[in-house]
């Protein structure tokens, strides 16, 4: 009880995601939502991930790194979207403001990425919002369906994160990517017309 008491700053911001489960594609706004309450939830965590840091170092800092990285992200994720609601010179354009809200992530993930942790957490949130800008992305991006949009984008985010590391090695947090795009994969392809909170359930199971 205390635990869910303690990630009431993060289901704020899930809440407001999922009131929106059932629009017709996955918004700027949403990502942010999204963003932001696991920058919540990473500073709730903090210690306990760094307790469980054992490689490649056993520095405990892996908790610590990641939030640092998160948070940058999720505000100037946040600014973009508050810019658009707002009628900011982001909103002109959905074009335009896919590419903006790639590029704020992209540059915050630049910036901030602390450790190697931070590093694949950073490129793998970079690989989501760039889908959001590239038509060539699988599944139409988040030009699609909010479930097609959703799982195109983890798949295009696993890929990225995974090619930003030289070595990768299996048993890290790659491989926890790579097992929800799997679990995801293989839910939809059982159940084409899987709902959104089936989806996102299967993958949060999966990556615990």
């Amino acid at each position: 009880m205390a635990g869910r008491q303690r990630l009431a700053p993060a289901d704020r911001y899930l809440a407001r995601v999922v009131d929106r489960v059932r629009s017709a594609s996955l918004t700027v706004s949403m990502v942010a939502d999204v963003f932001a309450a696991t920058a919540d939830n990473l500073d709730v965590a903090v210690q306990e991930m760094n307790r469980l840091n054992v490689f490649p170092i056993a520095d405990g800092d892996t908790g610590t790194n990641m939030a640092a990285t998160m948070r940058p992200i999720a505000a100037a994720a946040r600014r973009v979207a508050d810019s658009a609601a707002s009628g900011g010179s982001e909103a002109r354009d959905r074009d335009d403001l896919t590419a903006q809200f790639s590029r704020a992530v992209t540059r915050a993930g630049l910036r901030s990425a602390r450790g190697n942790s931070g590093l694949i957490l950073s490129q793998f949130l970079t690989g989501f919002a760039s889908s959001m800008s590239d038509p060539s992305a699988p599944d139409g991006a988040l030009e699609g369906a909010l479930e097609g949009a959703l799982q195109g984008a983890l798949r295009n985010a696993a890929a990225q994160a995974r090619g930003a590391v030289s070595n990768p090695v299996e048993g890290t947090m790659l491989t926890v990517a790579d097992a929800v795009v799997a679990a995801v994969d293989r839910l939809t392809a059982a159940e084409p017309d899987a709902a959104l909170e089936a989806i996102t359930a299967h993958a949060r199971a999966t990556a615990h």
